[in-house]
């Protein structure tokens, strides 16, 4: 019951942080009085930063029983019940967190374990959600060009490229760390609790549900304004 009810908690809490956004105001330069707000979304990076530092413990595993089988322990050690020490223990999941807390089995809690899950995850993630805001073009410079280019401008501003940059450079590096540290947090809060399917898949569902809802609610606002569709679309500002 504490696995189903933890992954129903940070499943609500994960699809109410997809709604979460800052929206700058934007206008048409071509058509007088056409306006709208581009959302820059809390979790900027979506869950990319989760799925890489999830990989990259995955990949040490793999690296740490190769070297094992070399007879080198220097990372850590797998022993044959199946457990693992050293290194690479502490950066692995700790998935009776939760429990052995609830319970109060003082002498299977490990501490330092859930500190340097937890650090590693988050510090990780940040990370990966900087890389990969930087290699998918959606950072300051490159969202700014893509708005121009569109012929969109932001009101009492020059249509200027660098201008617009410095703009949403207000936003978007805060919310690269904010949102790589929240995804983070949560995907390693979901491991202690034990959530089914672990943090990483429970963050993956919610962001293939939004993404659909997403897709569906600008079909229907492209199905409500036909004469828009070919902007919008092309403009890849929905």
């Amino acid at each position: 019951m504490l696995a189903l009810f933890a992954t129903i908690i940070v499943f609500v809490v994960t699809m109410y942080a997809q709604t979460l956004k800052v929206e700058i105001p934007i206008s048409y330069g071509r058509i007088r009085g056409f306006a709208r707000r581009y959302p820059l979304p809390l979790v900027y990076a979506s869950n990319m930063p989760v799925i890489f530092i999830a990989a990259l413990i995955a990949n040490l595993n793999f690296w740490v029983a190769m070297l094992n089988k070399a007879g080198i322990n220097f990372f850590g050690y797998f022993d044959p019940a199946g457990g693992s020490h050293g290194f690479i223990f502490y950066i692995s999941p700790y998935t009776s967190f939760a429990k052995d807390l609830i319970q109060r089995n003082v002498g299977s809690l490990d501490l330092l374990h859930a500190f340097t899950y937890f650090l590693v995850v988050v510090l990780g993630s940040i990370m990966f959600s900087k890389l990969w805001v930087g290699i998918s073009g959606t950072n300051s410079k490159a969202l700014a060009e893509k708005l121009v280019n569109s012929g969109m401008q932001i009101p009492g501003f020059r249509t200027d490229a660098r201008i617009i940059e410095k703009v949403l450079d207000r936003y978007i590096p805060s919310l690269t760390i904010l949102g790589g540290a929240f995804v983070g947090a949560l995907a390693a809060i979901a491991e202690f609790s034990g959530a089914l399917g672990g943090g990483t898949g429970v963050l993956l569902t919610v962001g293939i549900i939004y993404q659909l809802y997403q897709e569906i609610a600008s079909e229907q606002l492209m199905e409500m304004h036909p004469a828009i569709r070919g902007f919008l679309g092309e403009g890849g500002l929905i």
